[in-house]
Order: structure tokens, then sequence, then C-alpha cells
């Protein structure tokens, strides 16, 4: 429009001390998967059982749920243990029934993503119809999303990933999921 001026932009203050430079990074989409078999790994009804833990600032913006071994009839949820009040965890993924006569595969896109605080776990949280345990079937279990920065794992508190009947520990070093930004050029 006839009449107005420009907005007067200071191009000189960032190249001043004190201000970062300008980085570009890739955070692209990362998935983290976890089988649970419940043939081996006999879960309680309504217990909280940590999968995995990801970067502060991991932002989940979905999650998946398959199951590939007919379960036990009930509902498998995915949620975000919040470390300061339980009343806080964030779900990533609804209570999915299991235990059908089709076996379960579903989906969520969360109309609002989650961004992790340092040391939050992603937990099961696992409901029977009836009874107290999970005896039977598997499921993949799997949370996505990105690291802004394009940060590693080197920050995370993770569940132990063997403990049970298992002679070596696991050598996976920082960073399991190889989520390492990788500078080229």
């Amino acid at each position: 429009m006839a009449g107005e001026t420009p907005t007067t932009v200071n191009k000189t203050k960032f190249g001043a001390p004190g201000a970062g430079d300008p980085v570009m990074f890739h955070p692209g989409l990362v998935g983290i998967k976890r089988k649970v078999n419940f043939a081996a790994f006999e879960a309680a009804s309504g217990a909280a059982y940590a999968l995995f833990g990801l970067p502060k600032a991991f932002v989940v913006t979905g999650a998946f749920i398959e199951e590939t071994e007919f379960c036990t009839p009930g509902t498998i949820a995915l949620k975000v243990a919040d470390s300061a009040d339980s009343t806080a965890d964030k779900t990533v993924l609804s209570a999915t029934s299991v235990g059908g006569s089709v076996k379960a595969r579903g989906a969520a896109q969360l109309s609002t993503a989650v961004v992790l605080n340092e040391g939050d776990l992603v937990y099961m949280a696992a409901t029977a119809t009836s009874g107290a345990t999970f005896p039977k079937g598997e499921v993949n279990l799997v949370v996505y999303g990105y690291t802004p920065y394009g940060d590693s794992l080197d920050n995370i508190e993770a569940p132990a990933y063997r403990e049970i009947a298992q002679t070596q520990t696991n050598v996976a070093g920082l960073d399991p999921y190889q989520l390492t930004a990788v500078r080229r050029g």
C-alpha cells in the first residue's frame, strides 16, 4: 500500500559476541520399536512397564501398535511418565483392544505433540479384561517423532535392556538407536 514504510531490521546485532551462528540440521522422523512377548514376560494387569527412554526435547508425534500373536483379551496403552506427578503422565497411544478375533493394528497421530523432558520414560500400561496377568501374546510397540536439534541419546535415562538370565550386559553404548547427528561437508 502507498504511504507505508518498511520495517527497519538491524542486520548487525547477531554478528556481535553472544549470538550463535545459524546452523542447519535435519531432524527427520525417528521411530523406536520394542517387541513384547507376554509368554516370556507375563505382565501384571494394571502395572506400568518402562519400554525405553528418549532424549530430552524429543518430540513425540505419534505411536503404533501391532499384535503379532494373539494376546490375552484386554487393552494396551502407551504413556510418557511424568517424573514428578503421575497424574501428569501424557498418553501417546490410547488404550487399544487386543486379544480379539482379529489381530490388532493401530496408529495414533497426536493432535498436540508431546515434548519430553530429561529422564522421561515411555511405558506400557496393559490391562487384562479378566485375570491378573497377560500370560500370552506378542505386540510391537512403536513411538515416533523427531529430535529437533539432532541430539543423540546420551542424555536419556533408560530401563535395563536385559537383566534376567543373561550373562552379558547391553553393549550398545551411548547411542543404541543410532540417532547421533552426522555432520556432512
